[in-house]
């Protein structure tokens, strides 16, 4: 099964890294414009067991999705894709902190489609775009807390 890993390294807190991470509207925030993200049901804020239902643009397609929170802590947390455009979607988290710091340490677990979708939309052009994904939020981020 691919996977996709990333290091990000926050000149705050990492409670505080945590606690704009657990926002949807700060997911909205670090999405790419082209994908249209919209939270179309769930609360404002991620804890434990929470279900977040989105809306979004890709491939020429509107996607909707369902995602849920499986562990919600500084060092631990998940979200799970329960319906979505691909097979599995695991997002694990954990900030640490690196004091004054935070470090954001992700990996996201996933299955590409199969059948004739799967010939163009292939793990590793999934992979591309997590990563494409990771630069913008990572650029965003950073320069509202002041650094770039």
């Amino acid at each position: 099964m691919p996977v996709a890993t990333h290091r990000l390294e926050l000149p705050i807190a990492a409670e505080v890294a945590f606690a704009q991470w657990r926002q949807a509207a700060s997911r909205i925030l670090w999405t790419p414009p082209e994908f249209r993200l919209e939270q179309t049901d769930g609360p404002a804020e991620a804890s434990l067991g929470v279900r977040w239902k989105w809306k979004m643009r890709r491939w020429g397609m509107t996607q909707h999705l369902e995602t849920a929170v499986t562990a919600c802590a500084l060092a631990d947390y998940e979200e799970t894709q329960l319906c979505g455009p691909l097979p599995r979607w695991v997002h694990h988290i954990r900030f640490e902190s690196n004091t004054p710091d935070a470090v954001l340490v992700e990996q996201i677990d996933f299955e590409a489609p199969g059948g004739m979708l799967g010939l163009w939309l292939t793990a590793g052009k999934i992979t591309q775009e997590i990563q494409a994904g990771w630069a913008y939020r990572d650029d965003v981020w950073r320069r509202s807390i002041g650094k770039s």
